[in-house]
């Protein structure tokens, strides 16, 4: 019988609009704790914290972040590995919505989409943008299920922990 790994997410309590994560059947529970870096993180019962760090972006905290907010965001980032963990840029919009572009911004949506291509090419920041909370929660829930089913796995052969 194989034991299915629970978990419980921590959420930073800068984090202003809050996924929930009721559906996910893996989510002991969250917990509302401050974050040196991103929005979401977790922790398995055995207390061992999964290196990837999820960045919740709406659109207009997105184009925010990759214009008068890229010198915060790229501190938090260069904190992040400084440490040793990853982080995962996970937008609240898919990636066609992006590319047309935010009414606010004085980016272009391309500016943003390829900015976001850069990080990942340079830097190792992925980026997943999604159709909705509901899918954004699932991809959070069943990334930190899978680094915590094969937890023994990573840690034994000492490969890329992502």
């Amino acid at each position: 019988m194989t034991i299915e790994p629970r978990f419980f997410i921590t959420i930073d309590t800068r984090e202003q609009s809050p996924l929930e994560f009721i559906n996910q059947q893996y989510v002991k529970r969250t917990q509302r704790l401050k974050l040196n870096y991103g929005d979401y993180s977790a922790t398995d019962s055995d207390g061992k914290t999964c290196p990837m760090y999820f960045e919740r972006k709406s659109l207009a905290d997105l184009f925010g972040t990759m214009g008068k907010g890229n010198k915060r965001f790229r501190a938090e980032v260069k904190r992040c590995f400084d440490d040793g963990k990853q982080m995962t840029i996970i937008v609240e919009k898919p990636l066609e919505t992006v590319w047309k572009g935010y009414e606010h911004s004085m980016l272009s949506g391309q500016q943003v989409g390829r900015t976001l291509f850069t990080l990942f090419l340079k830097y190792d920041i992925e980026f997943v943008c999604c159709s909705n909370r509901s899918e954004m929660e699932l991809y959070i829930s069943e990334y930190f299920y899978s680094y915590f089913k094969n937890i023994k796995f990573l840690e034994e052969n000492l490969c890329d922990q992502k």
